[in-house]
């Protein structure tokens, strides 16, 4: 078993808190501003005055206050060469004061106090891996310009780290967040990953942004985990908050509730996209209310969704489906523009298709569970065999799978005229029987041509005209079969 160290034997640690440590009931938010502007100091004197102007844009902090100069060098050397030797009277060696440009080494360290780096810089990368934080933390509107290593962290007491931006990768794989951590409005621009961290608290990351990687395999909730991107109402002029094109909750447990409302997943929607819930447990509920899916369809490969999944249907917020020629051509000419339809491959998109609409059934929501069924069937006439698909891609050519009331009512309208030319061309019909006897024969089933049109009459026909009016009482049937479909769809009829 490792041994871990005490922080007043750490020469950052002496560095970032060489003012006193935050030793009382409260937060000294005096003594912190005194200790946080000498570290910000240190740690900004190697770079130039553009990097600084850099470094103001990207944290919207004003860091005039980072000045360094000899003077103030040889006194912070003094002071850490008093300080270190009242933390640790036996001590006979003094290390030197750490340089600006080296890692800053915490692995392994036990911090018995509450420690406060609110709005402090980060220069170097950071190692964090192994250390046990006792007390309260607090990170918040921190930058880390370089990586943060904090693997197998272990946060006993509750910890913030809302704000924060993570300008390079920040590794928090293995952590223990043993009560609540705050991840809120944090930006994480590179790789995030939580994989098998466990969240024993309240997990909060209401609007964090992950703007390329965002790994949460087989990481535990234990509490409420909050992703969403709104509280009650969104602001039209921000911007949602994003995962980044690769999204992986892999095995992931959330014991109570968790919320994605209003949350913009899968940014990129090109093949190296990737929104995984693979395997993933959800014994509370959960809410994808607006959440946005517009480029990837979750993979949910054995994925256990609550019965009281939340999740909207709103046509902008899926992968736009290439739909059939003649829809392609009905859209292009009302909008006159290109589409980006979805690149996600049909076998990916049938599967989650498919649990999404099982999970809407268990809860009785018709129109939820045929919006699915829609994204399913449309996948399944794309994927395999061609012979299989041709009475699917009929199904959605005729009718929408069942959902549309005009098109099966269109088909019937076309159906009727060209009978009507065909009995006035070709048989001595008047216009208005052969309207009458296309109408009648399109809906023989309600003997209609029995009664109107005697059999005399229907035998002294062509051979070539009775055969295609059985055709049209053929199609005719199937089409009125699809106009009921669309109709109980519609008036959500089970």
């Amino acid at each position: 078993m490792t041994t871990l160290k005490d922080p007043n034997q750490n020469p950052w640690y002496i560095l970032m808190t060489l003012h006193g440590e935050q030793t009382g009931d409260e937060i000294d938010w005096v003594l912190h501003e005194k200790n946080r502007k000498l570290w910000n100091a240190w740690a900004c004197q190697e770079m130039s005055a553009a990097e600084r102007a850099n470094l103001e844009m990207f944290t919207n902090e004003e860091i005039a206050e980072t000045g360094w100069n000899s003077d103030i060098a040889s006194a912070v050397e003094r002071q850490f060469k008093t300080e270190f030797e009242k933390r640790n009277p036996n001590e006979s060696v003094v290390p030197a004061l750490p340089h600006p440009t080296t890692a800053i080494d915490l692995t392994r360290v036990t911090f018995g106090c509450r420690i406060v780096l609110r709005r402090a810089i980060f220069t170097q990368e950071v190692f964090l891996s192994k250390s046990v934080f006792k007390y309260e933390c607090n990170f918040s509107r921190t930058q880390f310009a370089e990586s943060l290593n904090a693997t197998e962290l272990v946060m006993v007491s509750p910890a913030d780290f809302s704000g924060v931006l993570f300008c390079q990768d920040a590794d928090f794989s293995r952590a223990q967040f043993k009560q609540r951590v705050e991840f809120k409005r944090s930006n994480f621009e590179r790789t995030a990953d939580f994989n098998n961290a466990i969240f024993a608290g309240v997990a909060n990351f209401y609007r964090a942004n992950f703007s390329r990687e965002a790994n949460f395999i087989d990481a535990t909730f234990e509490g409420n985990a909050d992703f969403n991107d709104i509280e009650v109402l969104p602001k039209l002029d921000e911007p949602r908050a994003t995962f980044g094109f690769q999204t992986d909750f892999s095995g992931a447990y959330f014991g109570k509730q968790v919320g994605f409302r209003w949350r913009n997943f899968s940014s990129h929607g090109d093949g190296s996209a990737k929104l995984s819930f693979a395997y993933a447990v959800f014994d509370g509920s959960v809410s994808f209310e607006n959440a946005s899916f517009s480029k990837l369809m979750p993979d949910l490969t054995n994925c256990l969704l609550p019965q009281s999944t939340n999740i909207s249907v709103e046509a902008e917020n899926w992968p736009i489906l290439r739909p059939n020629w003649l829809t392609r051509l009905e859209i292009w000419l009302r909008l006159r523009k290109k589409i980006d339809y979805s690149k996600q491959c049909p076998k990916e998109i049938k599967a989650s298709s498919a649990r999404l609409r099982h999970a809407m059934a268990k809860q009785m929501l018709p129109e939820e569970e045929h919006f699915f069924f829609r994204r399913e069937m449309w996948a399944a006439a794309r994927s395999g065999k061609i012979l299989p698909r041709i009475p699917i891609l009929s199904f959605e050519f005729l009718s929408d799978y069942g959902y549309s009331i005009s098109r099966p009512l269109g088909w019937l309208l076309c159906l009727w005229l060209i009978g009507i030319f065909v009995y006035a061309g070709r048989t001595t019909m008047g216009w208005w029987d052969a309207a009458a006897y296309s109408f009648a024969a399109m809906f023989k089933i309600f003997g209609f041509q029995r009664l109107y049109f005697g059999e005399h009459y229907i035998n002294a026909l062509p051979v070539w005209i009775r055969v295609f009016g059985a055709t049209q009482t053929v199609l005719g049937f199937i089409l009125l079969f699809f106009l009921g479909l669309g109709l109980r769809t519609r008036f959500r009829l089970r």
